[in-house]
Parts: structure tokens; C-alpha cells; sequence
């Protein structure tokens, strides 16, 4: 099936499996090499991102376990707490100065071992707040202790969430206990560090104290508790990174330890989000590659089309040269080899038509000359003073019949030796043929009749010379000799368009299919049809005329025969040159 491909197909389907492949080849090595590379970094930019949660949460605890290491190691705090006088100015004072300078702190207070409660805010109720914190005052252990967030309840005025952070104020040295030091933490602030961060992350936030107990959550409204029951890990292991399914969705779950706190910080990252920009980069590059493959189509299509246009267009002129148009130069199109080749066929073509051209002059010499040699044979003045003799004679004893047929003999001499040249007018053409049937009138006497239907404006246009005359005897001896009616010839002459057609039509005994085709071929056994025959007529005409014109003949038995002869009507009497290079010659010859 392949080798019954045009040269352009062939072509075309080695540019387009060169160009799948080619670009098959480059896109799975920018995936291979550039899009998984580029998933792997999304994911650890994504965890880093993650991470800044953490450290921004671990800046903040920071800045509260400093506030309280320096609250608890002052030594005129410490000094104020050992005595019992009722002067808390200040402590308070201390107190409130460092409320007004960390806006995520609401409130600091100390439980002295003096009994003394010092506050940063006068509306706290000191009873309560001795309940809620006074067992931490029997405490031996020197700890820190974030508590689980809730509402403080020992403000007067307001019950804000918080978390508090409590550490012992003890001096080493002395392994003394002053007191304990309360810091309330804003909730609402440690809230929107942790949205802050997370809402430009693809991320859910979870943070649990070391009982697994939920201290925020991102996003607020969702439960994410769950987590803990399918990774119970996360809790057991410090800096653990799973990649499991959470809410049906493949995700990466880490859990990070909270410096000064005993929280743990698990972050769910879903690999959908995470991978979402990169599968726009996969889906731009398989557009990408989906586009270069078009173009890359489109190119191989132009690419063959150009190189084979010049080939094709050099076929289709050695076709037409195959069935006869010399006049069809290929166009060069360049100067590489196909413009070479072309330029080598028209140069061929060129000395073809010099030689083709050649020839036809040869046998047109050729055939001129046998002409001669025929009207040679025969010495036309001795005919033409003996028959003018024998007018004379006639025309003396007053035997008018015999001067007339005398003077029509002469004048179908005339012009059958004359040295005219092959194109005569048709008013010539039609005195040689009334002179002719003059004569054969007097030999059939009343057997036929003649009628002329030629306008006369048509009577100065050129016809070839000697075509009509052996039609009309034709129709005579081969159509109204044997007939048994009155027999009828019709010469007739009429223009279309740029051609002029002149019909001799007999009413005589016809032809059957056989006898046509062979009076076409110039095979007819009959001798009537031999000599100068119709095939003979037929050739001169397309001999002088070119291949567009000649002689049709058409005949149905015992209805009659009618030759039409087709002439170019702009014939001229110095025109008798073949036109085989004219536009004439293109067109058939139809009846």
C-alpha cells in the first residue's frame, strides 16, 4: 500500500513520524526531568511554608518565656515578695508596664508565698484567682505550664479566652519559692498568628497539648480530631512526616514539637493543592507540545508540498506532452536541482518541436512535390488547345451543348492544374463544382437535382482547395446511382462562432455501420472511394488546418449521407500552414 503513495504522501508521513517521535521525546524528558522534580520542590516549599507556622507560634512563646524568666529572676520583685507589708505598688506597676508593651499579653499576675496577690489589671477578683491557681503554690516541682485555653472568670469586666502560662519564681541559690507567675495569653491573638501564616498554605492546622487535648484548629470550623485516631504516631513520635488519606485525600500529615510547650503541631497538606500549580505547568506543557506538534504537522505538509510541487507539476507536463501539446514549458521555479531538471526538459522540449516541426515541413515539400509530379503526367496546355479546338468546332457547326460541356471540361482543368496555392475562396470552390456537375447532368440527365443554399456574404471566405467536388461525386456514384426515386444533392454553407461548415447531403441509398467506419478509414473495397476518398479529404484539411478541423461523416442505409466539413473561418489564402500550435488544435472533432 505504501509504494501506491504519492511522492507527497511518502514525504509527509516521514516528516510526521519524525516529528510525533521528536516531540514525544521532548516531552517526556521535560517531564521526566523538569515536571517530578518541580512536584518533589512544591512539596518541600509547601512543608517549609508549614514550618513558618511553627516558628512564628515558637517566636511568640519565646518572647513569653523571656518576659517571665525576667519577671522571675528580678530581685527587687523577689525581695518584695519575701516581706509581708501590704506595699504591692510596686510589683503592680512592673505588672501593668509589661501588659502595655506586649499586646498579645492581657494579664500577668503573681501569687506570693506572702499571701499577697499582685495583678497588672484592677479588675481582677483576687479570690477567684487564688482559687483557680492557689494548688500550684504547694507544688515542689519547678515547672512550666501552658493550661488548655478558657474563659477567665476572675475578671470582673471580661471573660476573654485565654491560655495562661504559670512558672515558679525560685531561687536556685537559696532553693527558695517566692511565688508563682501568671501570664494570660490572648487566644484570639496566638488565632490570627496561626491564620495568618496558613491562609496563604493549602493547609489544615491542628495543635494538641501532650493529652491530645485540641488547642486551635485552621480552618476554625472543622473538626480535625479524627487525624489522631488514624495516626495515633503523630502523638508518640517527635517530627514525624506520614503521607496517608485524610477526608478521602491524599495528603502529607507532619507533626512538630513546640519548643517551651508540650504541644504538638500537626499540619494535613493535601497533595492535590499542593500539586495544583504543577499540573497547570503539565497541562501548559502538554498544550505546549499538543501546539509544537500542529506546527510541526503544518511545516512537514508546506516541507513536502514545496518539494514536490515543482516534480508534480513536471509529471502532469510530460503527461500532456505524452498525449501530443508540445506549447506546455514547465516554470522553473529555482535554481537547485528540480530547477535544473526543469529547465533540461523545456530545453528537450524546445528541440523536440524544432524537429517535430521539421518533419512536418519535410512532408509538406514531399508532398507538394507528388502533386506536381501527378499534374506533371499530363501536359495541360495540350489539353487545354485540344479541347479549345474541339469548342471552337462546336461552337461553329452551332452545337451549343457540346461547346458548354467543352468550356465546363476546360475550366475543371484550370482549376484542378493550377498552380494556386492550397486555399482558394469558396465562390472558386463552387464554379469548379457546378462546372463538374454541369457534365455529369448531361450523363444522368434527369436522375438528380442540385440546390445551392450558400449566403452570399460567405462566398469570399476561403475553403482548401479540391474538397468539395470528390464529395459531391461520391454522392453521386455511391448514393443516387442506384436509387430508384428522384434523387436530391444539398450543398449547403453556414458560419458558428469562428468556424465554417460546409455539408453536401444526398438523399441516396446510405450506408450501413460497417461501411461507414470503413469510408472513415479509407478501407472501402468500393473503388468509388478510393483515389481521392474521404480519409484523403479529411487529412489535407487537418494537414492545413490542424487537428481541430477536418471532415465528418455521418450516413443512415436507404436514408441518405451526410459529410460536414469543419474550416476555421478567418481562413486566408496565404494561410495553407499547419496550425497544430494553435488553441484550435485542442478541440475534438465532433458531428
Amino acid at each position: 500500500m505504501y509504494k501506491n503513495l504519492s511522492l507527497r504522501s511518502k514525504l509527509f508521513i516521514q516528516y510526521c513520524i519524525f516529528a510525533i517521535l521528536f516531540t514525544s521525546m521532548i516531552t517526556y524528558l521535560v517531564y521526566s526531568l523538569f515536571y517530578l522534580k518541580l512536584q518533589e520542590n512544591k512539596v518541600d516549599y509547601t512543608l517549609e511554608i508549614s514550618n513558618r507556622t511553627k516558628y512564628n507560634l515558637e517566636f511568640l512563646l519565646t518572647s513569653i518565656d523571656n518576659t517571665a524568666t525576667l519577671l522571675s529572676n528580678d530581685e527587687e520583685i523577689r525581695n518584695k515578695l519575701s516581706q509581708y507589708n501590704d506595699d504591692k505598688e510596686y510589683i503592680n506597676t512592673i505588672l501593668k508596664n509589661t501588659v502595655t508593651v506586649q499586646e498579645y499579653i492581657k494579664g500577668v499576675y503573681i501569687l506570693g508565698n506572702n499571701g499577697k496577690v499582685y495583678t497588672s489589671d484592677w479588675a481582677i477578683n483576687e479570690d477567684l484567682l487564688k482559687q483557680k491557681y492557689n494548688h500550684l503554690l504547694q507544688e515542689k516541682d519547678v515547672y512550666d505550664l501552658f493550661t488548655k485555653s478558657y474563659s477567665r472568670d476572675y475578671h470582673i469586666s471580661s471573660t476573654m479566652k485565654v491560655l495562661t502560662y504559670v512558672r515558679k519564681i525560685y531561687d536556685y541559690r537559696v532553693e527558695r519559692n517566692y511565688g508563682t507567675l501568671i501570664i494570660d495569653i490572648n487566644y484570639d491573638s496566638l488565632r490570627d498568628l496561626i491564620t495568618t501564616v496558613s491562609v496563604a498554605n493549602p493547609q489544615k492546622l491542628l495543635i494538641v497539648n501532650e493529652a491530645g487535648e485540641t488547642l486551635f484548629t485552621y480552618p476554625y470550623n472543622v473538626i480535625l480530631d479524627d487525624v489522631l485516631i488514624e495516626y495515633p504516631d503523630l502523638l508518640q513520635h517527635k517530627d514525624l512526616k506520614i503521607t496517608g488519606h485524610f477526608f478521602k485525600k491524599r495528603s502529607i500529615i507532619v507533626s512538630n514539637t513546640i519548643k517551651h510547650t508540650n504541644w504538638t503541631l500537626i499540619g494535613i497538606h493535601p497533595m492535590d493543592k499542593i500539586l495544583e500549580d504543577s499540573k497547570n505547568i503539565l497541562h501548559l506543557m502538554f498544550k505546549t507540545a499538543a501546539i509544537f506538534l500542529f506546527l510541526s504537522l503544518f511545516s512537514a505538509y508546506a516541507l513536502s508540498y514545496a518539494i514536490t510541487k515543482p516534480i508534480i507539476e513536471l509529471a502532469n507536463t510530460m503527461h500532456l506532452v505524452e498525449a501530443g501539446n508540445l506549447s506546455v514549458p514547465v516554470k522553473v521555479r529555482s535554481n537547485d536541482e528540480l530547477g535544473a531538471l526543469a529547465l533540461a526538459f523545456n530545453n528537450m522540449l524546445k528541440k523536440l518541436n524544432y524537429f517535430i516541426n521539421k518533419a512536418i515541413e519535410v512532408e509538406q515539400q514531399k508532398s507538394n512535390m507528388e502533386f506536381q509530379i501527378l499534374q506533371a503526367q499530363i501536359n495541360p496546355h495540350f489539353l487545354y488547345n485540344t479541347l479549345d479546338s474541339i469548342r471552337w468546332l462546336a461552337t461553329f457547326h452551332n452545337i451549343k451543348t457540346i461547346s458548354t460541356m467543352v468550356t465546363c471540361i476546360i475550366n475543371l482543368l484550370k482549376y484542378n492544374f493550377s498552380r494556386k496555392g492550397e486555399v482558394v475562396r469558396l465562390d472558386e470552390e463552387l464554379d469548379n463544382v457546378k462546372a463538374y456537375l454541369y457534365i455529369q447532368k448531361y450523363r444522368y440527365g434527369d436522375m438528380f437535382d442540385v440546390i445551392y443554399d450558400i449566403p452570399n456574404e460567405l462566398l469570399n471566405c476561403y475553403t482548401i482547395k479540391f474538397i468539395l467536388q470528390p464529395i459531391v461525386e461520391n454522392s453521386i456514384f455511391h448514393g443516387l446511382e442506384d436509387l430508384d426515386t428522384q434523387g436530391l444533392i444539398t450543398i449547403s454553407a453556414h458560419l458558428d462562432k469562428e468556424y465554417l461548415f460546409l455539408t453536401v447531403k444526398d438523399n441516396g441509398v446510405g450506408m450501413t455501420e460497417e461501411q461507414l467506419e470503413n469510408a472513415r478509414k479509407g478501407k472501402s473495397s468500393d473503388k468509388k472511394y478510393n483515389e481521392i476518398g474521404i480519409k484523403n479529404i479529411d487529412e489535407r484539411i487537418k494537414f492545413y488546418c490542424g487537428s481541430a478541423f477536418g471532415l465528418g461523416l455521418s450516413s443512415i442505409k436507404n436514408a441518405g449521407t451526410i459529410v460536414t466539413i469543419k474550416l476555421p473561418a478567418n481562413l486566408k489564402e496565404d494561410d495553407a500552414i499547419h496550425l497544430k500550435t494553435s488553441k484550435k488544435e485542442e478541440e475534438a472533432v465532433s458531428f
